[in-house]
């Protein structure tokens, strides 16, 4: 949920900086275009009456027009909106990757879990069928990496019986533990593994943008988290229905924060002002 989080708030603040950025570049356009005009005009010679002082007076405005045009373009250049869009699309766009990826991870190890607890034939099957509809739903927008881990990871590799004659060892136990505990043991070493490359590949993207998020975005998403946190600790001691409730929180943050998205983008003003954080 965290990963998804700092999505969105990357996504929103780039359509902000990209919003800006278009601002500024069509009166940076506009502005160029009046000085011209009033270069052509201080150039032709019409007979109207004291045009010579019209002429100087528009000379001026020529000069004070350039002067202000050079001051409006370090702004600008200052500003930086459309490379800070860029950056925070990248984020995005990474961190959109890693959340899928830990995703699909997630809903693996829960059907590994599956297999291993019900260890029945029909509840394999449903785990598998289950894991490969996810599979294909998520390798369309993944990369050739994550495919690789996708196959290290896969839960549909048969486990090895120890009744079966063929496998070495079978049939004794002394075996069968040592090779169960090796399993584990090899389990919680990738899955450590795999958690640790999670972990660098998070603080890549967000390290890979230098830009910060406009603090009324951030104040939204808290607030936010602080609402659910009361809403949390009172279902977990139980205070409103005098008995605890289980929840699957992991489903319920990706909901409320793709409704926080959807409601600040679709606030007055947006994408050139960032709403209050406190009427979304």
């Amino acid at each position: 949920s965290s990963i998804l989080k700092d999505r969105k708030m990357h996504m929103l603040a780039s359509l902000h900086f990209n919003a800006r950025g278009g601002v500024v570049f069509v009166s940076s356009a506009v502005l160029t275009l009046i000085q011209a005009g009033l270069a052509i005009l201080a150039q032709a010679d019409l007979n109207v009456k004291n045009w010579k002082v019209h002429q100087y007076n528009i000379t001026v405005s020529i000069a004070f027009l350039a002067a202000f045009s050079v001051f409006w373009q370090s702004l600008v250049k200052n500003w930086n909106f459309n490379g800070r869009a860029s950056l925070h699309d990248s984020a995005a766009a990474a961190l959109g990757k890693l959340y899928k990826s830990s995703e699909l991870n997630r809903r693996r190890e829960k059907a590994l879990k599956n297999i291993r607890t019900t260890g029945g034939a029909a509840s394999a099957k449903q785990s598998q069928a289950q894991v490969k509809k996810t599979s294909e739903e998520m390798s369309q927008s993944d990369d050739s990496v994550e495919e690789e881990k996708a196959e290290e990871l896969d839960p549909t590799t048969p486990l090895a019986s120890s009744e079966d004659p063929n496998t070495p060892g079978g049939g004794k136990p002394d075996d069968d533990d040592m090779n169960t505990d090796s399993g584990e043991e090899n389990k919680e070493f990738m899955d450590s593994t795999l958690f640790d490359q999670l972990v660098k590949q998070y603080e890549q993207a967000l390290e890979g943008c230098n830009s910060f998020i406009p603090s009324r975005i951030v104040s939204a998403f808290e607030l936010l988290d602080n609402q659910i946190g009361v809403c949390k600790r009172k279902i977990d001691t139980g205070l409103d229905t005098g008995h605890k409730v289980r929840v699957e929180w992991e489903k319920v943050y990706p909901t409320l924060y793709r409704e926080l998205y959807a409601t600040i983008i679709t606030q007055k003003g947006w994408p050139l002002r960032v709403p209050d954080p406190h009427t979304v």
